[in-house]
């Protein structure tokens, strides 16, 4: 398997058997794939790369600019913002850092 370029720290993207597919660190419910899987739309992509980097900063493993920074570089680089608008890709990164700043009750 070979890593593909522009992959982020907190998901890759690997070419298996001729198909691409995105793997998540992290959460291991928000944040794999099986080989069953067809390829993430890129929204689905975008917001599992959100979400993987939220459980990274969470653990302390990245800043939240670290963070947030490279989520919207990607979104720029893959014409997410273009696709969906700014608004958009600012409401996935947002859903899915919340959980992870609301204060414990």
């Amino acid at each position: 398997m070979a890593l593909a370029n522009g992959a982020s720290p907190a998901t890759s993207a690997v070419t298996e058997g001729g198909a691409q597919k995105i793997i998540g660190y992290g959460n291991p419910e928000s944040c794999k794939s099986s080989k069953t899987q067809n390829q993430a739309s890129p929204i689905e992509a975008f917001t599992l790369r959100a979400e993987c980097r939220a459980l990274l900063w969470a653990d302390g493993e990245l800043s939240l600019h670290e963070a947030v920074d490279v989520l919207q570089a990607n979104a720029e680089r893959d014409g997410l913002v273009e696709l969906i608008g700014q608004d958009a890709v600012q409401a996935i990164m947002a859903a899915a850092f919340q959980p992870f700043r609301e204060a414990p009750q």
